[in-house]
């Protein structure tokens, strides 16, 4: 689920929707509760789409199409011993859905073995996992929402697709992404593994390459930090940085804004997320300082109770809930404690959603460059640094915004 930021009279705060907005969005989650709804979100527009209108000339269409017949197919036979290496499916393709065309294509799934263990580990059924992004006829509807660069938040050049349920991302991945995921992964599993659910490291749930007769596309497959029933009323990507992380005019304008450090400090607030959540924001920087990654992030969904006596511009709506939205806020919160993967942290005025994310970056030419001109020569404190300094000064970041003193309901992390 996706919320709005909160209004304020202040300066370049989040805005806030309608009235009548609010109260479409409540029955939306009503109706989404009694069933999985198959809409598409496409390109600049939003909205519910049929899927002729989205697939009409649209290449991203085609290949969520191709996408979902490749993980029916190949996540059908159930969890696989770690040694299992890749497994490859062909397809010859066929009229689709509503005669949406789908060419010939081969899908590849990666490191086989090892990612059926880690979705073990995450308690993850490959039943739900195939039965939220798999389609096992090209007759059949797709059901995935799609993303594009335009629509996305922040620098990536991906476009994402989402389950139609919001609880799984997939992801495009350039080249050097999907090489140091291949390199990692080992280490990866070793370490999720011994730590079980004690992680916010991204959930790293399948690795897939879609070989189409005009492109190669690499996917990853991961859990998405913001599932939830809960409207999100500000959201934080926190590298720990000061230097020009505060968000631009133009992402202040985006929809879905995404808030950085130093919106956060300028709110004087400290996050209630507590010692145990601090305690494992450590053990993870420790590995991934230890892999030799950077410019990872850590994000917060921040979702303001009814009656909340919080009363910074960053996060309060400044509406008064309704009785139906009370009821539903307290349903979704409930509903939060079945789904393996989503982590978030009650306090009595907030509900936090938490997660580390973009933890594929390895220390290479370019951005010891980065570092030498942007920040030793101009003696800034840039985002880019040395993976021990960067994961350091990540720590120290979180150390100083968190307030260790709360004793919060922590869900996801046992």
């Amino acid at each position: 689920n996706t919320g709005e930021a909160a209004h304020s009279s202040t300066p370049n705060a989040p805005r806030t929707p309608g009235w009548g907005t609010v109260k479409q969005r409540i029955k939306a989650v009503a109706v989404a509760k009694k069933a999985v709804t198959h809409n598409v979100a496409f390109g600049n527009k939003v909205g519910v789409y049929t899927w002729q209108e989205v697939a009409a000339g649209q290449y991203e269409a085609q290949v969520a199409l191709c996408f979902q017949l490749g993980i029916g197919s190949i996540l059908s036979e159930g969890f696989t011993p770690r040694n299992v290496k890749d497994r490859t499916r062909s397809f010859e393709g066929g009229t689709g859905f509503d005669g949406q065309k789908c060419p010939p294509f081969s899908f590849v799934e990666h490191c086989t073995g090892t990612f059926s263990a880690i979705r073990r580990n995450f308690d993850m059924d490959h039943t739900v996992f195939d039965a939220a992004l798999g389609i096992h006829d090209v007759g059949h509807k797709p059901n995935l929402r799609v993303v594009t660069r335009s629509m996305a938040s922040g620098k990536s050049s991906s476009w994402f697709f989402f389950s139609s349920d919001m609880r799984f991302a997939v992801k495009t991945c350039t080249p050097t992404d999907f090489s140091v995921l291949i390199h990692l992964i080992e280490d990866y599993a070793d370490y999720v593994i011994s730590r079980k659910h004690r992680t916010l490291l991204p959930k790293y749930l399948g690795l897939f390459t879609l070989k189409l007769p005009t492109q190669t596309i690499p996917f990853v497959v991961m859990n998405n930090v913001f599932a939830g029933y809960l409207d999100i009323h500000a959201r934080f990507d926190l590298k720990g940085s000061t230097r020009g992380r505060t968000a631009s005019a133009k992402e202040r304008a985006k929809k879905h804004c995404v808030l950085k450090d130093l919106d956060l400090l300028q709110t004087k607030k400290h996050i209630p997320l507590g010692k145990d959540v601090l305690e494992v924001i450590r053990k993870d920087a420790d590995w991934l300082m230890k892999v030799g990654v950077m410019d990872y992030s850590l994000l917060l969904g921040v979702h303001v109770k009814p009656n909340s006596k919080h009363d910074n511009p960053l996060f309060v709506p400044n509406e008064i809930h309704s009785e139906e939205q009370v009821a539903l806020i307290e349903e979704g919160v409930a509903a939060r404690k079945a789904h393996p993967g989503v982590i978030y942290v009650e306090s009595d005025d907030l509900v936090v959603y938490v997660g580390i994310v973009d933890i594929l970056t390895q220390y290479g030419c370019k951005k010891r460059m980065e570092t030498l001109f942007t920040g030793h020569l101009l003696c800034r404190d840039v985002s880019c640094q040395a993976p021990k300094r960067y994961g350091t000064r990540f720590l120290r970041f979180f150390e100083h915004i968190i307030d260790q003193a709360s004793s919060p309901h922590v869900v996801g992390l046992s």
